[in-house]
């Protein structure tokens, strides 16, 4: 069971990586890596809920909020 997880938790973390630095992929990567290890329906509830909190936190990070103009969104 824990080394299920720390595959899991690895491919996961893989997956973001793959995310932030080409901004899409993170279901290719997961799906490949991890579809010997879980029910096909998880993984897919999985990486549409990972995915989702990556791109949250790739949003609201401090240099994207930072790069906003802001005498735009005033007017």
């Amino acid at each position: 069971m824990t080394e299920s997880l720390i595959i899991i938790l690895l491919a996961f973390m893989l997956a973001g990586w793959v995310q932030g630095v080409f901004g899409f992929g993170f279901a290719i990567a997961t799906t490949l890596l991890l579809v010997s290890q879980l029910d096909f329906t998880l993984l897919v509830f999985l990486n549409i809920s990972m995915s989702a909190v990556t791109s949250l936190i790739a949003m609201i990070s401090a240099k994207n909020i930072a790069a906003i103009e802001k005498k735009h969104c005033l007017n």
